[in-house]
């Protein structure tokens, strides 16, 4: 037994341990109180004492588990929510397709039908043609009639100004038979009145042509354009001295097989080599314009830097510099062309002269593009060319515009490649090329991967596939509907604003390099031997086998084996 004074004071280590908390009991001894008098001293009969709780194990167990029943079952309704998530979603996706296959169909219908009423009302229109009487009528009686139509007035409003050229009578007369082939399908609407304006304006047009081919022969030069002369021009005709036409021509490489062609009666000072058909067809610069022109040893030669420095701009296409708005130059917001003489053998051969632009790329302009050079920036564009160590300047240059095109291509060619770019034998690049003509491929304007969360990018890439297969299925739809009245429309419809976008012949020129005859000996050698074999159709031996192959391949993609 130990003493009160000298026995030891329980500490905390020493104190009994709570076997629910883990830790000591703690008592709160009374303010003021002795220690020897506290429940803190040990003595012969205060010694403490507790009565821990007794733990129930299987009330302990029943409670772990409900517990674990709890979760489990939490876990399974999580389970049934996201397959109930995945099976409405692939039932929404499915009916999704079901309509979409059906707006298709819808679509196919509708331009079905929009086709047999075209075809109705054409055959329509022929019957109500046939069964309309119309008087005979003189040349002059259809032209004096044709004066009093408004619309045709209005069409052929400039014949009367001074400034008239044959050109723009040709054009004029181009669509005075435009607007009478329109009247003649338009019959079943207000009958024998559209087919007499039909025939005035048939009348007038051939009157146009005759006057613009009288112009020709009569006139002491070859056709003018009528071009006006810009400020610079007026400047130095007025302080030039008249002089003879140039009678040097400056020296360029030309093909080395040229295309023999027929003489023609050219003005002297314009070198005319061998140029494609709508070139050699274009009408002459006015002679006094051409009188104005230096000699060749008068001329002036201009640096590159100088030139690039002063009317600024950057390069946009092959041969063409753009001058932007904002910029300062010579020639704000207008365009320039710089061609070497060495690498355009179709090139004008002199100042004044007319000539072609051969390059394998065409860049046209972009509709969502800000650096897109207006049109009217190819039009009246100043022309250089080098020769020696600098750019001689030639005049302005003028690309061809819808009007000139249409009086310049041929119909045949039109109704050829009209043909052609709707038959269901084009090749797949040409389907191709009509999609992304018809309307843009979209772009992906999305997050990037590394500048947004996985899901952000995830959620921009399934947008973009969406617009990809959209398109991919408009477009497919477009093109598989395209009749040859549609390119025809195309090639007169202007670039933006109409319903389908306008197509453009371009010059692509093909030099010859030289004639190898030990080529054209073997291909002789070969024709004998193919027609001694029974002049196989190769082609058409590939085209049966491309079609039964077709026609044997299963689902799966695979040919069968015989």
């Amino acid at each position: 037994m130990w003493h009160p004074s000298t026995a030891p004071i329980n500490t905390p280590d020493q104190l009994p341990t709570n076997r629910w908390y883990g830790g000591p009991y703690s008592f709160e001894p009374p303010a003021q109180q002795p220690l020897a008098n506290s429940m803190y001293a040990a003595g012969t009969n205060d010694q403490i004492s507790y009565r821990p709780q007794t733990i129930n194990e299987a009330a302990e167990m029943n409670q772990l588990t409900q517990r674990i029943d709890q979760v489990e079952r939490y876990q399974f309704q999580e389970g049934l929510t996201a397959r109930f998530n995945q099976v409405s979603t692939a039932r929404q996706l499915r009916n999704l397709q079901t309509e979409q296959a059906k707006d298709i169909k819808i679509l196919e219908m509708r331009i079905t039908v929009f086709g047999l009423q075209a075809k109705l009302i054409e055959k329509e229109n022929e019957e109500r043609t046939r069964l309309i009487k119309i008087e005979p009528r003189t040349q002059a009686e259809k032209l004096e009639s044709a004066m009093k139509n408004r619309s045709l007035n209005r069409i052929a409003s400039g014949d009367v100004s001074p400034d008239f050229t044959p050109v723009q009578g040709c054009i004029r007369a181009a669509q005075m038979d435009k607007l009478a082939k329109l009247l003649r399908s338009r019959v079943y609407i207000r009958g024998a009145e559209y087919i007499l304006e039909a025939e005035d304006a048939e009348a007038w047009a051939s009157k146009l042509r005759k006057d613009a081919d009288a112009t020709e022969s009569e006139a002491e030069s070859p056709v003018t354009r009528g071009r006006k002369l810009a400020p610079h021009q007026k400047l130095a005709a007025q302080h030039a001295q008249v002089s003879k036409a140039p009678d040097t021509q400056i020296e360029v490489e030309v093909l080395k097989t040229p295309v023999p062609v027929p003489e023609t009666d050219n003005v002297t000072s314009i070198g005319q080599g061998w140029q494609p058909a709508y070139i050699k067809a274009l009408p002459c610069v006015p002679a006094i314009e051409l009188q104005v022109i230096p000699s060749h040893e008068g001329m002036h030669y201009f640096n590159r830097s100088f030139l690039l420095t002063q009317l600024g701009g950057t390069s946009w296409s092959p041969s063409f510099y753009h001058v932007p708005e904002p910029e300062r130059s010579l020639l704000p917001d207008r365009g320039y062309f710089i061609l070497e003489a060495v690498h355009e053998p179709l090139g004008p051969i002199t100042p004044g002269a007319h000539g072609s632009l051969l390059t394998p790329i065409l860049r046209l302009p972009e509709v969502n593009n800000p650096t897109t050079p207006k049109p009217e920036s190819m039009q009246n564009a100043p022309l250089f060319v080098k020769h020696d160590d600098g750019y001689v300047y030639y005049g302005i240059a003028d690309r061809l515009d819808i009007e000139r095109c249409d009086a310049v291509v041929p119909s045949h060619l039109k109704d050829f490649w009209a043909e052609q770019l709707t038959s269901t034998h084009r090749p797949k690049w040409v389907t191709e090329a009509l999609q992304k003509h018809l309307l843009p491929q979209p772009t992906y304007t999305g997050p990037l991967p590394g500048h947004a969360d996985e899901d952000q990018v995830n959620a921009g890439l399934s947008r973009h596939m969406t617009a990809m297969e959209a398109w991919q299925r408009d477009t497919h739809v477009k093109t598989a509907f395209l009749r040859p009245e549609n390119i025809l429309a195309a090639f007169s419809a202007p670039d933006t604003g109409a319903e389908m976008p306008g197509i453009r012949f371009w010059n692509m020129g093909l030099r010859c390099d030289g004639w190898d005859e030990g080529f054209y000996d073997m291909m002789v050698r070969e024709e004998g031997i193919w027609k001694k074999n029974g002049s196989r159709d190769g082609e058409g031996e590939r085209a049966r086998k491309e079609e039964m192959m077709t026609m044997l391949r299963p689902r799966s993609k695979r040919p069968k084996k015989w």
